[in-house]
């Protein structure tokens, strides 16, 4: 299965797939290889032509240089801690996986360093995508008369994409980090890679969010928001949560307070309080 990480204590939440191995010592630094309609994307955030002292590439490959040195390290402190034997290992005879986690000291050292180590790799990845939108210029979608044309077109091309996804798998080029909580090594996308996969996504939910939501039914939930919040609304998106209600299409707005789903008809369906942690973003696969 294919997941995607977010901070909360640097805990994993599942968005939409994931996966791959990348050698540390090699990034790309060229679009990745995608399904045909992968080069269709948002447009880029930032036209301006760079003006640094070295080129877009080599500013991005020393970012990326900069993470895998600090993955190296780390997995090092995981194996010399695991050498000491203060661990516990499973076996998962469904999947023929073995797992090992840490104990005592050596699990509170681990942990540590992990977490230090998340919180890294959202400044650098971060880093990377600021330099990525400055030469970021995809092709735009095509446009549609219907709201069939738009939906049917977004389901193909998640589809597609799930496909992609799943044959980075199987290539063997993938960046690889213990996770403690897993107890196994996961593998993380390139940031090239990573920071494509996830512009690509904004345009897609932007597509769906415009075929299903008419600017009515948006100014009618918004009043409904505001009016409960007290707030403007600060961002919008198609959710599939609650997971009790998978069967309705549902719609998430943000404000400074709290996250409302409502229905396509105005009910609200869940409120939640907005939380302090940040999304990595990055596509991680569980091996």
């Amino acid at each position: 299965m294919l997941s995607r990480f977010s901070i909360k204590g640097l805990l994993y939440v599942f968005t939409i797939l994931s996966s791959i191995i990348l050698s540390s010592c090699v990034a790309s630094v060229m679009p990745p290889s995608a399904p045909i309609s992968a080069t269709a994307t948002a447009q880029p955030t930032n036209t301006q032509a760079p003006t640094p002292t070295e080129d877009l590439a080599t500013q991005k490959q020393k970012i990326w240089d900069e993470i895998s040195h600090d993955v190296i390290e780390f997995n090092q402190l995981v194996e010399q801690e695991k050498s000491l034997g203060n661990i516990e290992t499973s076996h998962d005879s469904e999947t023929g996986q073995d797992f090992f986690r840490f104990t005592g000291e050596s699990n509170e050292k681990i942990r540590t360093a992990y977490e230090n180590l998340m919180g890294q790799m959202v400044v650098l990845r971060d880093r990377y995508l600021a330099l990525y939108k400055q030469d970021y210029n995809p092709t735009p979608f095509p446009t549609f008369s219907t709201k069939e044309e738009a939906l049917n077109f977004y389901y193909q091309t998640m589809q597609e994409d799930q496909d992609w996804l799943e044959t980075q798998e199987k290539t063997g080029s993938a960046l690889r980090v213990y996770d403690p909580d897993r107890g196994n090594y996961v593998s993380f996308l390139s940031f090239d890679q990573d920071v494509w996969f996830g512009l690509r996504n904004e345009a897609l939910n932007k597509l769906r969010m415009e075929a299903e939501l008419s600017p009515e039914l948006l100014a009618i939930h918004k009043a409904i928001v505001e009016k409960l919040d007290g707030v403007s609304v600060e961002a919008n998106e198609i959710t599939s949560l609650p997971y009790y209600r998978n069967d309705l299409t549902l719609f998430q707005y943000r404000t400074r307070k709290n996250y409302y789903v409502l229905n396509a008809d105005g009910a609200v369906i869940e409120i939640t309080p907005v939380q302090g942690a940040s999304t990595t973003g990055l596509t991680s696969q569980r091996n």
